[in-house]
């Protein structure tokens, strides 16, 4: 868990290599605590190894071969609330508050109920996020992309559903978007 692994690279550069554009990676998480997957790539520090640039390289592995300008962002992502067991272990998922993830006509439910972030560990996320960014750049990505979609963590707090916080970050679509809009200021430094 963590590194981009040699078939991950490789798939991206067969993708690079079939003429794309542009490539997005998928679900790179900022928080090695919180996964969403077993498997997923992890931004652990703010300098690249081999891996990371390796990566970066496959991803643009086309422009010799088609004459292309092919540009890759790394998409960031923390799941909140739907990192499943398998990857916490006995710890809870975290979430902007506690209401659980409940899928309808399901009986038994992947994720258990998340722990409501404290105020402290809301205002962290945006260095991870920042962190994350910087990794991406210096490895050779041409930018990222914020996944602030499909019930993770930043659409769990765009959320009034998943969001009934009522600090600066919950309440008013505003304060709702307040998480969102730091991290995107923090990520174009």
């Amino acid at each position: 868990v963590g590194d981009p692994t040699p078939e991950l690279i490789k798939l991206y550069s067969q993708w690079s290599e079939g003429g794309a554009g542009l490539l997005i990676t998928g679900n790179v998480m900022v928080d090695p605590r919180f996964l969403e997957g077993p498997s997923n790539v992890v931004a652990r520090s703010a300098e690249p190894g081999d891996s990371w640039r390796a990566w970066a390289n496959a991803c643009k592995a086309g422009f010799s071969k088609h004459g292309l300008r092919q540009l890759s962002l790394v998409q960031l992502s923390h799941p909140g609330r739907q990192s499943p067991p398998s990857v916490l272990g006995l710890e809870r998922p975290v979430a902007p508050s506690d209401v659980s993830f409940k899928l309808p006509s399901v009986g038994i439910q992947i994720f258990r109920g998340p722990r409501a972030l404290s105020l402290q560990e809301v205002e962290e996320l945006p260095g991870l996020f920042a962190r994350a960014a910087t990794l991406a750049v210096a490895a050779g990505f041409d930018g990222i992309q914020l996944h602030a979609a499909h019930g993770y963590l930043l659409s769990q707090f765009l959320s009034p559903h998943t969001n009934r916080r009522d600090d600066a970050f919950g309440g008013s679509a505003t304060r709702r978007q307040k998480l969102l809009m730091d991290i995107v200021k923090v990520t174009r430094k």
